[in-house]
């Protein structure tokens, strides 16, 4: 199981470096891994709709009505990055933290969540090392084309976690088509 230590130590063990004791490890090098990773993180875990970070709630009605043209307010989750789709379908608008639509019965929201390392596949946690370590080695190494070998390793290594993880979803039945059908003689 994956760890916030363990990928910031691989990320730099890719470089070369000694692993990481801890996350308070106080040297230059582990300063720049670990003020830089929850930004990665983040940016990975939005960069595709990620199955294991998937999650879907009932939204939150709030009392107090919006100001503008939308006549409903809901809580967004606190632990969202990125809202995929709400239902029912409707129009809608975030601000802040909250979606304002002029639904007003219950609203379930499907969205990648901030999820923890413990739930992230082998896969995706070896890309997010491979990731921190591409951005870490201009400032690590002050070497440009280490940063340029390592952003080729780590498309390698996203293609392998997007692919393991579509892997995960059923793929859709062909409905049946009478067009086709026609055209086919049957």
């Amino acid at each position: 199981m994956a760890t916030k230590l363990s990928i910031i130590s691989n990320s730099l063990l890719i470089l070369g470096h000694d692993v990481l004791t801890s996350l308070s490890d106080s040297g230059r090098v582990a300063r720049i891994a670990i003020n830089l990773y929850d930004d990665i993180k983040q940016d990975e875990l939005t960069s595709s709709n990620w199955n294991f970070a998937k999650q879907k709630v009932q939204l939150a009605k709030l009392t107090t009505d919006p100001v503008d043209e939308f006549s409903s307010a809901y809580q967004l989750p606190s632990d969202l990055l990125k809202l995929l789709k709400i239902t029912p379908r409707t129009n809608y608008r975030i601000y802040g933290d909250k979606l304002y639509t002029n639904e007003s019965g219950v609203i379930y929201a499907d969205y990648i969540a901030n999820v923890g390392e413990e739930t992230f596949p082998p896969t995706f946690s070896r890309m997010l090392s491979m990731a921190l370590a591409a951005d870490e080695a201009i400032p690590v190494r002050e070497d440009f084309a280490t940063s340029q070998l390592l952003e080729q390793r780590y498309i390698k290594r996203r293609n392998r976690a997007v692919q393991a993880d579509s892997s995960q979803t059923p793929q859709d039945r062909i409905a049946s088509n009478p067009f086709i059908a026609a055209r086919q003689g049957s």
